[in-house]
């Protein structure tokens, strides 16, 4: 049918940064994003790249910070990605001639994978003293940075434009692994106290591209049991905080104005009652301590 002109504006928001280069370095091979779950699901025999894999995340739940381990890490990780790009080609390959095979078995034989871009991992600087390592688990400043010089050559929008084929991929996809970009990205970004001065002009686009992304939520986003303590909420506070500040320049705090405008009116909650909700809020305790659990447990005199 014809295009539907009323979600174009729409549209032209979500893919805003979203350039034709960027999409063919992300895209499946097969050019077909397929939905996708979360690994942990079953999903049948374990393929010799699942065993691979699975053995790799068990290995780096016994790595420490050495950054000669972090290198082993992530050239095992772009062995990977190498084999599953492999595999794609040889499905693109075959497909024309598997028109008549079972759906089952096409779909586990490629999943569609998506090429994102890899996030750095912290990285402990031999000899960093304590403040400077509390300092790189605060602001993620560095880790911006190395993306933007290693995967997007220079391009600081280009990290703009993958956040919202992530959640592209997610909304419309259904596919984990796009799930998973967006809110990594999302947080990364939400994190950077010190960019903030520096790429003022990312975060303005930041502000804009996450105002289009928070307007497709449910109105009931932050109301409903199921979908409360999302991350959407604190990220949405440590923009504001990062951001709608004396030193900010004033397009900047235009843009984290019409963030929370959008907040008050379409969630009816203000950034105060946001900093309330998620894992990162405030325990209340009543005054008496009924709430609270007595670990000894009860005395033999009270069994008594």
């Amino acid at each position: 049918g014809p295009y539907p002109l009323l979600l174009s504006s729409q549209w032209a928001e979500l893919t805003r940064h979203a350039t034709a280069s960027l999409v063919s370095k992300i895209e499946p091979v097969s050019h077909a994003i397929r939905a996708k779950r979360a690994e942990y699901d079953n999903r049948g025999p374990k393929l010799p790249d699942d065993t691979l894999q699975a053995e790799i995340v068990n290995e780096e739940c016994k790595v420490d910070d050495d950054a000669a381990m972090e290198d082993l890490e992530q050239e095992t990780q772009q062995q990977f990605e190498q084999q599953a790009l492999q595999q794609e080609q040889q499905q693109a390959a075959q497909q024309p001639q598997q028109g008549s095979a079972d759906p089952q078995m096409e779909s586990n034989q490629g999943s569609g994978n998506m090429f994102f871009s890899t996030v750095p991992r912290y990285r402990k600087s031999r000899g960093a003293s304590a403040a400077e390592t509390t300092q790189m688990h605060m602001d993620r400043t560095a880790k911006l940075e190395e993306m933007i010089a290693k995967e997007y050559k220079g391009d600081q929008f280009g990290i703009l434009g993958e956040l919202q084929l992530a959640y592209i991929a997610f909304l419309l996809g259904q596919n984990y692994d796009g799930f998973e970009q967006w809110r990594t990205l999302l947080q990364l970004l939400c994190g950077c106290e010190g960019a903030v001065g520096s790429r003022p002009e990312l975060f303005v686009e930041l502000c804009r591209t996450f105002f289009a992304q928070l307007d497709q939520a449910p109105s009931d986003l932050f109301g409903d049991d199921l979908t409360k303590d999302n991350f959407l909420g604190s990220c949405a506070v440590a923009l504001l905080e990062l951001c709608d500040s004396e030193g900010s320049p004033p397009k900047l705090r235009k843009r984290c104005g019409k963030v929370r405008e959008l907040v008050q009116q379409k969630f009816g909650l203000s950034s105060e009652d946001l900093a309330l909700l998620g894992e990162d809020a405030p325990q209340i305790v009543e005054e008496d301590g009924a709430d609270l659990i007595d670990l000894a447990g009860p005395s033999l005199v009270e069994m008594d």
